[in-house]
């Protein structure tokens, strides 16, 4: 039998989705399964990506996702095909980011990591909760089945668009522990340490795009709120690259005068997590 994932957010996402599906895949290929499994990518990839992959990558050469995304979402156009990169006689067809791509296969598998757009549509730009609003409820009418992060995203799917409970399984996200190890080693932690600026104190992390939904003004506030009751000697560290919508973050901080408590070092590289996490 013939598996095909859409492995485009692996390629395109160094964290967050990408680093799920990754991990779901290597998983996949390390155990014993009935599906000859196939890689599809929208747009084109480089030779660091391809050879980086752990299966041969089958990508759109002539057509960038951004034209993708135009012609089979905005546009609503079922051309060109999966399988026209990938090869006839897909029985299966796993879609790993909300959204379906044209494809003729036996069953078709959809990831609806959370529905945040309805349920907080402040916390996305315009054009984007549009795009989510139009083309995922359609993405989901098209799947067999509905692969939801957390029972909270599947009681969304009930309740918002009325998805029957059978057609939705819940698969929450793990752990790699092949890289998410505790780092002993007080050298390679006072290193990263001095790369982020986060200096000698004990320090509370959080991890994503700065963006609305990810709620960092009120963890800044809550944090106030510790430093003040509990006379906490942490520092905030908060880090990840600006996203959409972030001003409220950095406003809540100098509303709160905590320049020197809350600390934003930017993008965090994958190798440091482990020691940031320790």
């Amino acid at each position: 039998m013939k598996l095909v994932i859409d492995y485009t957010p692996a390629i395109r996402q160094t964290a967050g989705i990408g680093r799920i599906i990754r991990g779901q895949v290597q998983a996949l290929l390390a155990m014993p399964t009935p599906y000859r499994v196939r890689l599809f990518v929208a747009g084109q990839v480089t030779p660091e990506a391809r050879a980086a992959a752990p299966l041969p990558l089958h990508t759109t050469p002539l057509i960038s996702e951004r034209n993708l995304v135009r012609i089979w979402h905005r546009l609503n156009l079922p051309l060109p095909r999966v399988e026209w990169f990938t090869g006839r006689g897909i029985d299966l067809f796993h879609a790993t980011d909300f959204v379906l791509a044209p494809v003729s296969a036996r069953r078709k598998v959809l990831t609806v990591h959370d529905l945040a757009f309805i349920r907080y549509p402040e916390a996305a730009m315009p054009s984007l909760h549009h795009y989510l609003n139009t083309v995922v409820p359609r993405s989901v009418r098209r799947a067999d089945h509905i692969i939801a992060d957390s029972h909270h995203t599947a009681q969304d799917l009930q309740e918002l668009w009325r998805v029957p409970p059978e057609q939705i399984s819940v698969v929450q996200g793990a752990v790699d522990h092949s890289h998410f190890r505790p780092v002993r080693d007080e050298k390679a932690l006072a290193q990263v340490r001095r790369r982020y600026a986060i200096g000698d104190r004990p320090y509370i992390l959080g991890l994503s795009t700065l963006q609305p939904r990810k709620n960092f003004a009120r963890l800044i506030r809550a944090f106030a709120l510790a430093r003040e009751e509990a006379h906490l000697p942490h520092c905030l560290v908060i880090g990840g690259k600006k996203g959409w919508l972030f001003d409220e973050i950095f406003a809540t901080v100098q509303e709160l005068g905590l320049e020197e408590h809350v600390l934003f070092p930017g993008f965090v590289a994958d190798a440091d997590l482990p020691a940031l996490l320790s």
